[in-house]
């Protein structure tokens, strides 16, 4: 047997806090192969095979989570905690300038971001006197898909919808019922829509604020940049 098989690396490890549940996990960095797997999805252009891979990388770098019943937020969250112990604490990034529009390079110190909303955050929403949605916290799957149209606002709160409570009666949702769950949504008023709008903008959200001033016309921008999307 080749004595070469005997090498083994030791990667350092970091400990790191489950935003939402308090938990604390042992991160490590990213391997080459991880590497590789998260080029390769990026070069795909394909959202699911990009989550696949995302959520893949991740469960090969933390100890003592199930990726599958994690929120969004929080593999956003750890994923970044992990670049920033890969590839350095800081990444540059390119903002818009809001008067004249220039490409300003930009720098985040990743070792400051944070979760903002779980406090505020409420997952029942009442409908009506006698009927209430409990819904879900999103996982990073159920953005797989999603178009920011109205129909797909309307998808995506479908597939977050737990259980409805109407009257006397809880019924647990599925994914048999979803399509169930968007007739209803359809016959609600424009006022009781909204309190489901409100549900999916106050879902937690990795958050980051910075400001520059423009290379270009030398404005000032405060910007805060929100979900993993706007870090790269």
């Amino acid at each position: 047997m080749s004595q070469l098989k005997n090498i083994k690396i030791n990667t350092p490890t970091y400990r790191e806090i489950i935003p939402s549940t308090k938990t604390e996990v042992s991160i490590s960095p990213f391997k080459v192969g991880d590497e590789k797997v998260l080029l390769i999805a990026s070069e795909s252009k394909d959202p699911k095979q990009m989550i696949d891979s995302l959520k893949k990388v991740i469960s090969n770098c933390v100890k003592g989570v199930e990726i599958e019943n994690m929120s969004a937020f929080d593999v956003e969250y750890l994923f970044l905690k992990i670049r920033s112990i890969s590839v350095g604490e800081s990444a540059d990034i390119f903002l818009t300038c809001k008067d004249c529009e220039t490409a300003n390079e930009a720098k985040i110190d990743l070792t400051k971001i944070e979760v903002r909303g779980l406090d505020s955050f409420k997952t029942k929403i009442k409908i009506t006197d006698d009927l209430m949605f409990l819904m879900k916290t999103p996982d990073i799957d159920s953005y797989t898909g999603i178009e920011s149209t109205a129909e797909g606002i309307i998808q995506f709160i479908a597939k977050n919808v737990n259980k409805v409570f109407y009257g006397e009666e809880t019924i647990d949702i599925g994914m048999n019922e979803t399509q169930d769950v968007i007739d209803i949504i359809n016959q609600l008023t424009s006022s009781q829509f909204k309190d489901l709008q409100d549900y999916i903008s106050g879902v937690p959200k990795v958050t980051y604020e910075l400001d520059f001033e423009c290379k270009h016309c030398q404005s000032k921008n405060d910007v805060k940049l929100e979900g993993l999307a706007d870090f790269f």
